[in-house]
């Protein structure tokens, strides 16, 4: 693809092609054991050459909220918790 303005409209051999890779990539979770359970088009992201990476965005957390949240449970009235 051309730098500059993407085309509006993908061809069906695009299609065919991004359909190919999510299939792929849902091939590949399940021989590793995993199971996805989320699998939608908000959840495919699309790059350059129309290489598609199948995320989960709405599981992603902000590590720095997490980590401040596990030192206050950690830490509740000043005594470090086992």
């Amino acid at each position: 693809m051309a730098e500059g303005n993407p085309p509006t409209e993908l061809t069906q051999s695009q299609m065919l092609h991004i359909a190919q890779q999510i299939a792929a990539g849902m091939v590949y979770l399940a021989s590793q054991h995993f199971v996805h359970r989320d699998l939608a088009t908000r959840n495919c992201l699309v790059g350059e050459n129309l290489l598609v990476k199948i995320g989960d965005f709405g599981m992603s957390r902000d590590v720095k909220e997490d980590s401040e949240l596990e030192n206050k449970v950690l830490n509740h009235g000043g005594e470090k918790k086992a």
